[in-house]
């Protein structure tokens, strides 16, 4: 089955990602509310990472499964190979069936991500796909998005996706601010300085589904 299951983490984003969904969900879901102007009436029901369930964390078709959502227009099978997909730290869903799709970090080290690790047919899908999403963004970036940056840019390429389906998507990039677990911790002015750089080299930092992304800062104490 293509999830992953963890036991309750001890640091780093993981750890605070599990303790806000579980216990402090209130702290994220402002976060949310405020960037993308959702009324307070709209609930947002958390599908992972739950403790109940393993702290599981899902990807490919299951991901989808657990959102309850079919992809009708392009299917999951002609835009990604089966066990390439991100594994998302959190997925929520509101009373609207809006889907959140969320991407976790502590640590500014963890956005330089590493090429993918795909080959022959499966790299070429995802390379076209990865391409296709680029030029719908309107990026003029040079860079191919399959070697630098991938874990950024293989969670802009699903949200292209769900919205080609027409399924009303927000992709959160969660960025927890001075975690006492790891080294060295980050001030949001740090991961800005970083995640504007990040953007510049992909030619994102302003793109077509822009309205729907947002970057959301975390202090942990």
């Amino acid at each position: 089955m293509n999830r992953t299951t963890y036991l309750k983490a001890e640091k780093g984003s993981k750890k605070w990602i599990q303790e806000i969904v579980n216990s402090r969900p209130k702290i994220i879901n402002d976060k949310i509310r405020k960037a993308f102007k959702l009324e307070i009436t709209e609930k947002i029901d958390w599908k992972s990472p739950l403790s109940a369930e393993g702290y599981k964390e899902y990807q490919d078709q299951e991901f989808l499964d657990i959102l309850e959502i079919k992809l009708e227009k392009r299917p999951l099978d002609t835009f990604w190979p089966t066990r390439g997909g991100p594994h998302w730290d959190a997925l929520a869903k509101t009373s609207k069936n809006s889907i959140i799709l969320v991407e976790a970090k502590s640590h500014i080290d963890e956005i330089d991500t590493n090429a993918t690790e795909a080959e022959d047919e499966r790299l070429v899908l995802i390379q076209a796909s990865l391409e296709e999403t680029k030029k719908a963004l309107n990026s003029k970036s040079i860079t191919d998005w399959s070697k630098c940056f991938y874990q950024y840019t293989n969670r802009l390429a699903f949200l292209y996706l769900l919205w080609q389906n027409g399924i009303n998507t927000y992709l959160i990039n969660v960025y927890f601010v001075k975690d006492p677990t790891i080294k060295n911790p980050q001030s949001e002015e740090e991961w800005k300085g970083a995640l504007r750089l990040l953007k510049k080299h992909l030619g994102v930092s302003r793109h077509k589904l822009n309205k729907y992304t947002s970057d959301i800062f975390i202090q942990v104490n």
